[in-house]
């Protein structure tokens, strides 16, 4: 019976030990993907997505429910990018997505018109929309605004990139830079007012 008795203590050990090796290597899995701030948030429904390495690479935090972005967008206010995979931007909330626009962060879509994402963001694109017809095989329409707000200078305005793109990396890099250096605004700084 001491035989048995031990057998059982000896499997229980074994089952709690492998449980709780499961439960670390899942939380440490999950750790490292918020470990530090994502460069971006890339927001797809679509499980086969075909840019989700892509923008894994870049840095950016591939996300797939759209409940998840706004909080993840509240654990990192440091977070200046969404990206939306194509036809996945009107599973966002739409009032949610005005609100991180007013707040400076770069809204954009993958192979969306321009028109598509000024409508849910309610601003004029002034941007006729790409035609997608005349992209180089491969490519991918990239469409990207931005509001920017500068109080001691009295500016403020947005601005508006829609593009053709070889790869997800050129994107970002494009948008990326016009995002940091603050080019091609709209309306242009010559017509904004200042103090």
């Amino acid at each position: 019976m001491s035989t048995s008795i031990s057998h059982i203590r000896f499997f229980i050990i074994i089952i709690s030990t492998l449980i709780i090796v499961s439960g670390c290597t899942s939380t440490r899995d999950s750790s490292n993907i918020l470990s530090s701030a994502p460069s971006a948030v890339y927001f797809t429904t679509n499980e086969g997505d075909q840019y989700i390495n892509d923008f894994e690479k870049t840095g950016a935090l591939v996300v797939s429910s759209f409940d998840e972005v706004p909080i993840i967008f509240s654990e990192y206010p440091e977070l200046q990018a969404l990206y939306i995979g194509e036809n996945n931007i009107h599973y966002l909330d739409k009032e949610w997505l005005q609100e991180m626009y007013r707040e400076g962060v770069l809204i954009a879509s993958i192979n969306e018109p321009i028109s598509v994402l000024a409508d849910v963001l309610t601003i004029q694109a002034n941007l006729p929309d790409i035609d997608f017809s005349l992209a180089p095989d491969g490519f991918i329409v990239m469409t990207a605004v931005k509001s920017f707000n500068e109080p001691t200078r009295g500016t403020e305005g947005y601005y508006v990139v829609s593009d053709y793109f070889a790869n997800i990396e050129d994107a970002v890099q494009a948008i990326s830079a016009v995002n940091t250096e603050g080019k091609d605004f709209y309306p242009p700084p010559s017509s904004l007012k200042e103090s």
